[in-house]
């Protein structure tokens, strides 16, 4: 009997979490050859920029931002070169929005090493997950910036289900 009613509840719970459960997109970029996970649809955009060519994927979900953005350099780069960029770019993403890098961390991918980052904005309730990481002549940028009460579970789902194919 005690079996019995386990089962129910769980088959219960079970079925009240997927309706409160949020369904996510995949989403494949040919043109670079990665793939990611958003909450929902993202919105498309390219901007040929000087020197490079950016394409990003954006996408809003109970006022967090997911974004994916690959931009094409006409040069590949080394390996040796990945980490510095990945540097330089972790900085520059910083300042633009005034935050504070709170955790960092190398992680590789396929061999290239990039930046995994937590940010903050001073004075605001806003977390940023930032990771960023150039193979060859494409640098990846994958972002995640909430300040809902699930931001970070759902940021910490976006930026792990970045990868390469």
């Amino acid at each position: 009997m005690k079996k019995s009613i386990l089962l129910l509840l769980l088959g219960i719970t079970i079925s009240f979490s997927g309706v409160h459960a949020q369904d996510w997109l995949d989403f494949r970029a040919e043109s670079c050859l990665c793939k990611a996970q958003f909450p929902a649809s993202p919105e498309l955009k390219q901007e040929q920029k000087e020197g490079y060519k950016s394409n990003q994927a954006v996408a809003e979900y109970e006022g967090d931002v997911f974004l994916l953005d690959y931009s094409t350099f006409p040069e590949p780069m080394d390996k040796e070169d990945g980490i510095i960029f990945a540097r330089e770019a972790v900085n520059a993403f910083s300042e633009t929005l005034g935050a504070m890098v709170i955790k960092e961390k190398k992680y590789k991918m396929n061999g290239w090493e990039g930046l995994a980052t937590q940010m903050e904005i001073p004075g605001e309730e806003a977390i940023i997950y930032y990771n960023t990481v150039l193979v060859r002549s494409i640098n990846y940028q994958i972002v995640m910036i909430g300040s809902s009460e699930d931001a970070k579970k759902r940021g910490k789902k976006f930026i792990k289900s970045f990868k390469l194919q």
